[in-house]
């Protein structure tokens, strides 16, 4: 059985038209609605922005000013989006530079098509995941505010009786210590007469 992850909508960047037709052709095959094939990394981060695709399969070697890499470290900056990186190239530099975008996946051309289908899945599941753990911790770091502010207040209210409750007994304490004083006083005043 297919898994409850698909449909989900691509939004597909290749350098390459015929294999761009092809991997649309595979895509849709997978379940997947494919929402846009651009050429250049500039059109890329619009559409990305314009659409918010579910993923994005981004081939390295795009036309225009900026490569996929630096396409997708754009996106990444504006959209919580999925990358999975296709290219040809495997060399230590062009590894690199794409991990430093931090994507989802990474596949050598050629690929099989179980091979897109998993990177995709595992792409979109794990993304799934994170974003429910941060909405998780979020929730969670919000009930302990909740909780410390309604501690604060309770503290506040246990200060402010305590307070309350010292007042009134230091008030007679200074009460009586006038009454000492001005008995004392008369009392001192009276002997150094004598």
């Amino acid at each position: 059985p297919r898994s409850t992850l698909f449909p989900y909508t691509t939004l597909f960047r290749s350098d390459e038209s015929v294999v761009a037709c092809d991997l649309c052709d595979a895509l849709e095959a997978l379940g997947y609605v494919v929402l846009a094939t651009v050429s250049t990394g500039e059109e890329a981060i619009a559409i990305a922005a314009e659409l918010r695709p579910t993923a994005i399969l981004m081939d390295i070697r795009l036309a225009g000013a900026i490569d996929g890499i630096q396409a997708a470290a754009q996106i990444r900056s504006q959209n919580d989006i999925p990358i999975v990186f296709l290219s040809a190239h495997s060399n230590d530099d062009t590894v690199k530079r794409a991990a430093g975008t931090e994507p989802s996946g990474y596949l050598i051309k050629p690929f099989k098509s179980a091979e897109l289908r998993c990177a995709l899945e595992v792409a979109i599941h794990n993304h799934q995941s994170r974003r429910r753990q941060a909405e998780d911790h979020a929730h969670r770091l919000a009930a302990i505010e909740n909780r410390v502010a309604a501690r604060a207040r309770e503290l506040e209210t246990f200060s402010f009786s305590v307070a309350h409750d010292l007042r009134a007994p230091l008030r007679g304490i200074n009460g009586f210590s006038e009454i000492l004083r001005q008995d004392y006083g008369a009392a001192d005043r009276k002997s150094t007469r004598l």
